[in-house]
C-alpha cells in the first residue's frame, strides 16, 4: 500500500468518524423528532420550570376544566398539525402561542394561555411540527415553522374574521418562529408580537451551542440540508425584523445559558417597527414570566393596548423604541431602570 492510499484511507476514516459524531451528538438529539412524555408532575417538567410547577399544573388543570376545541391544518409539506383553541364570549382578540424546542405546549405556554384567556382573549396553543400532537420528522428551528404559523393565522381569520385583533406570542424557538413569521405580508389585524428569549437563526444558535468548533458546525449544516431538507442559513429573525412593520415586545433573561441574551438585543436593534426590550438580570431561559410575573404581564398588557388603540400609528411613534433592564428592589416590587 503506497503512502497516498494510506493518507486517503486515514482522511476518509476521520471524515466518517466526524460524521458519525455529528449525527449522534447533533442531528439525532436536536433535529430528529424525539419521543417525549407529557409532564404529569414537577419532576417531569424542564428543570427551569420546576420551581413554579404548582402554578403550571394549576393552570393546566384550569384549562382542562375550561375545555377546548382541537384544530388541525395541513402544512405546506403535507404534515398534519394540531392546536387547541380556547374561546371566550365577546373576545378582545386572539393570541396564538408557540412553544419552544422539544417543549410540551402546556408546560411551556399553559400559564400564558390561561392568563390571556382570563384577560378576555381567545387563545390558540399550538403543537409545533415534530412535537407531540403534530406530525413531522424534523425540527426546523423556525425555518419551516414560520409557514405553519402563517397557516394558523389564516385559520383564525377564517374563523373569527380579520376585524378581530390577533397577537403572536412565542418563547425560545417559538419566539424565533413568530419573529420569522413577520417576514410575510401579514393581515392588518396582526397587531403585535411578544417574543421571549428568541434566537436569531438556527445557524447562529448551533454556532453558539457548538462553540464554533470546526468542522462540526459545517458537517451539521450539510447533514441537516441533506436529511431534513432545509438550510440553517436560509432565513433569520434579523432578516424578518429588517422588513417587519408589526410592533414587537421582547423579553430575555440575562442568565440565559441556552439562548444568549445578546440575540434578543440583535433582534431588537434590527427591528424597524415600534419596539420594547426588557432584560431581566436574575432570570434564566424563559423564566422572566415567573420571576417578574406582575411586571411581565403589565408590560405586555400595555403594549398590546397600544397596538390596538392606534398609539403606534401616530407619527411620533413611528420610530418608537424602549429598552429597560428590569430589577427587583428590596421590597420585592418589580421595577425597571
Amino acid at each position: 500500500m503506497d503512502i497516498y492510499r494510506l493518507v486517503i484511507i486515514i482522511l476518509a476514516s476521520i471524515f466518517a468518524g466526524l460524521n458519525i459524531m455529528v449525527y449522534f451528538s447533533l442531528f439525532l438529539p436536536f433535529i430528529r423528532r424525539k419521543k417525549m412524555s407529557i409532564p404529569t408532575n414537577n419532576k417531569m417538567l424542564p428543570f427551569l420550570y420546576r420551581e413554579w410547577g404548582d402554578q403550571i399544573f394549576q393552570e393546566i388543570d384550569f384549562l382542562k376544566k375550561y375545555g377546548c376545541e382541537r384544530i388541525e391544518q395541513r402544512s405546506f409539506d403535507k404534515h398534519k398539525l394540531a392546536a387547541d383553541l380556547y374561546t371566550v364570549p365577546n373576545a378582545k382578540g386572539t393570541v396564538i402561542l408557540c412553544h419552544g424546542f422539544q417543549g410540551y405546549a402546556y408546560a411551556d405556554n399553559g400559564v400564558a394561555t390561561a392568563h390571556f384567556l382570563k384577560e378576555g382573549y381567545n387563545t390558540l396553543i399550538i403543537y409545533q411540527r415534530a412535537h407531540f400532537e403534530s406530525e413531522g420528522k424534523f425540527i426546523c428551528f423556525g425555518i419551516k415553522e414560520r409557514y405553519d404559523c402563517l397557516g394558523w393565522i389564516k385559520i383564525i381569520n377564517e374563523r373569527f374574521g380579520e376585524e378581530l385583533p390577533l397577537f403572536l406570542y412565542g418563547i425560545s424557538m417559538g419566539a424565533a418562529t413568530v419573529l420569522m413569521t413577520t417576514g410575510f405580508n401579514l393581515p392588518k389585524n396582526v397587531k403585535c408580537v411578544i417574543a421571549d428569549c428568541g434566537f436569531t437563526s438556527p445557524y447562529e444558535i448551533f454556532k453558539s451551542v457548538l462553540k464554533h468548533i470546526f468542522p462540526f458546525l459545517q458537517i451539521g449544516w450539510l447533514m441537516v440540508f441533506i436529511f431534513a431538507g432545509y438550510n440553517i442559513k436560509q432565513y433569520s429573525t434579523i432578516k424578518a425584523m429588517k422588513k417587519n412593520k408589526i410592533p414587537v415586545i421582547f423579553f430575555h433573561g440575562q442568565k440565559d445559558a441556552f439562548v444568549p441574551s445578546f440575540m434578543s438585543r440583535q433582534n431588537y436593534d434590527a427591528c424597524i417597527a415600534p419596539k420594547e426590550l426588557y432584560l431581566v438580570p436574575d432570570a434564566r431561559h424563559t423564566q422572566s414570566l415567573y420571576t417578574h410575573q406582575n411586571y411581565y404581564w403589565t408590560k405586555i398588557r400595555e403594549f398590546m393596548q397600544k397596538s390596538v388603540d392606534g398609539t403606534f400609528e401616530k407619527e411620533e411613534y413611528q420610530h418608537y423604541e424602549k429598552l429597560e433592564i428590569v430589577i427587583e428592589d428590596k421590597n420585592s416590587e418589580n421595577t425597571a431602570v
